[in-house]
């Protein structure tokens, strides 16, 4: 089930991942970066991230930021075995679109 759309994400730099503020980034040059942002909390242990919003600049879209964006941040929960709650409604409908058991199973309501 190979989409045409990979090819295009090639040319996009790592997202990156900075703790301290909470985000997850891409920056491409010459463009505004890229964002999606949490909240974490550590109790209980481990605690829970809420991905509260996705912003992708105008410029960008349509070469499947957003896409990294997601699967970074999700990525890194599945990881830390942190639950998740998504109040993103890009990121609860990018997951309805492209479930993933082991995102899934750390969601809460």
């Amino acid at each position: 089930s190979s989409s045409s759309s990979s090819s295009s994400s090639s040319s996009l730099p790592p997202v990156q991942h900075s703790p301290g503020q909470c985000e997850f980034s891409l920056t491409v040059e010459g463009h505004r970066p890229a964002v999606l942002r949490y909240t974490s909390t550590t109790s209980p242990p481990p605690g829970h991230l809420t991905l509260y919003t996705t912003v992708v600049p105008a410029t960008l879209e349509g070469r499947g930021v957003a896409k990294l964006l997601a699967d970074a941040a999700f990525d890194h929960a599945v990881a830390e075995r942190r639950r998740v709650k998504l109040t993103c409604w890009y990121l609860s409908g990018y997951l309805a679109r492209h479930p993933r058991e082991d995102v899934i199973e750390l969601l809460l309501d």
